[in-house]
């Protein structure tokens, strides 16, 4: 997601607190890494579908996962030495 503007900047930084907190509770009640994912993953497929259709929900989840393989995540996990892959 592209940041265009400070307003979209601080909505954006105050949608990854709430989810850092709301992950860390999960975490304190003893909720394991893989149900948090899945509930937070629910939530947003089912907020996007009904918002912009499944179709447009599913392309955004196989675009996040084609990242995902491409190593946007690798500096956080540390695989590939910690530097992004390039795109098939």
């Amino acid at each position: 997601m592209t940041i265009k503007n400070s307003n979209t900047r601080n909505v954006f930084d105050t949608c990854n607190m709430t989810i850092e907190f709301a992950a860390g509770l999960m975490l304190e009640m003893g909720a394991e890494p893989d149900l948090i994912v899945d509930r937070f993953l629910s939530y947003g497929a089912a907020t996007a579908a009904n918002r912009h259709g499944s179709a447009r929900a599913a392309a955004a989840f196989r675009r996040m996962a084609d990242d995902i393989e491409n190593g946007v995540l690798d500096s956080i996990t540390g695989e590939n030495g910690g530097k992004p892959r390039r795109a098939n």
